[in-house]
């Protein structure tokens, strides 16, 4: 989807032409193909429409003041968001409802209908990532300081590159809980090779892992985005 800055010739465009529809949400102005209706049901779409349906659901069930207090949230400064242009936006309370609510569903969280009371947590407590072989088995994860952490998670979001020139569009979203493990107080981590085998097949020698670390705290609340780029050599 494209971003459109306006400039002094032409301050607004909207509807389609040749199948591009112009259009505007509450994060500006945008461009976008047509869509096309899906004539096939993966199990990952139908998950996705079934949690979006529940989303929706949820949302029309809360009281005017939950939502008026949703409103109040998504507009404060610490929910401010910047789009590929640099541009300044912000989400509406329900967007920020689905989008908490998704996002405790990825880690088995309870869903919330009130709004987020603590401030969004940082990355800071993540110092490093790697992608090795442990005990024999291929593994990637993060490292950081237990005791900082608390209650949040690490979501990693990890995509592989085939060769030097081609990079798989395929992700694998990981959930880390920072707990002291066998490997080390201090390391957080998840077996990759055996879990991911039939998507992305073996490793192979200087190949590429992309991941990028957000922390999580209990109310559904992101980090931005700790960005690694590491590369398999393996034992």
């Amino acid at each position: 989807m494209a971003k459109i800055v306006m400039g002094i010739l032409v301050t607004d465009i909207r509807g389609t032409i040749g199948g591009t529809v112009f259009s505007e949400n509450k994060s500006g102005r945008y461009a976008r193909q047509r869509r096309q209706t899906p004539t096939t049901k993966t199990p990952n779409r139908s998950v996705a429409q079934s949690n979006f349906a529940a989303q929706s659901t949820g949302w029309s069930v809360l009281s005017q003041a939950q939502r008026d207090l949703w409103d109040v949230y998504a507009a404060e400064a610490p929910q401010e968001l910047f789009d590929s242009l640099g541009q300044s936006y912000f989400m509406s309370g329900w967007q920020w409802y689905r989008k908490i609510n998704l996002q405790l569903i990825t880690v088995d969280g309870m869903e919330r209908v009130n709004n987020p009371s603590t401030m969004r947590p940082d990355n800071s407590a993540i110092t490093n990532s790697f992608w090795e072989e442990t005990f024999g088995i291929n593994s990637f994860g993060c490292a950081g300081t237990t005791a900082a952490f608390g209650t949040d998670v690490v979501v990693a979001k990890a995509t592989i590159q085939r060769n030097t020139t081609r990079l798989t569009k395929t992700s694998n979203q990981r959930v880390f809980k920072p707990v002291p493990d066998i490997v080390g107080p201090d390391k957080f981590w998840d077996v990759l090779q055996v879990t991911t085998l039939p998507i992305w097949g073996t490793f192979e020698t200087n190949q590429r892992l992309f991941v990028d670390f957000f922390v999580q705290d209990i109310q559904g609340q992101r980090s931005s985005a700790l960005t690694f780029l590491l590369e398999y050599t393996p034992l």
